[in-house]
């Protein structure tokens, strides 16, 4: 005997086209073009895989924060937002103060 079935089918295809969508719109809002590793990045979130970014230091890996909090805002959640060094807290809450008032 076989229990209920939970799982229900999705379109991948809408999927896609909803992340592209996404990610468009975020690349329109950066002043240069995005990196490839940060493409990469950005595409596992939206198929909802984890992610861990390592690379150099100021080499655009907040970038791939900045488009978790561009989603969650799209969708209307919240973000926390931490950072393990106070000189990025201050520099993005000085950010966040410019983009949000």
């Amino acid at each position: 005997m076989r229990g209920p079935s939970y799982a229900r089918p999705c379109s991948i295809i809408r999927i896609e086209t909803e992340t592209r969508s996404s990610l468009d719109e975020f690349r329109a809002t950066r002043p240069w073009p995005l990196d490839p590793f940060q493409v990469e990045a950005i595409e596992k979130l939206d198929t909802h895989r984890g992610v861990l970014v390592s690379a150099p230091t100021s080499s655009g890996k907040t970038v791939v924060a900045d488009y978790c909090n561009f989603r969650a805002r799209r969708e209307g959640t919240k973000v926390i937002y931490t950072t393990p060094l106070k000189a990025l807290s201050n520099q993005k809450f000085r950010d966040f103060q410019r983009e949000f008032g």
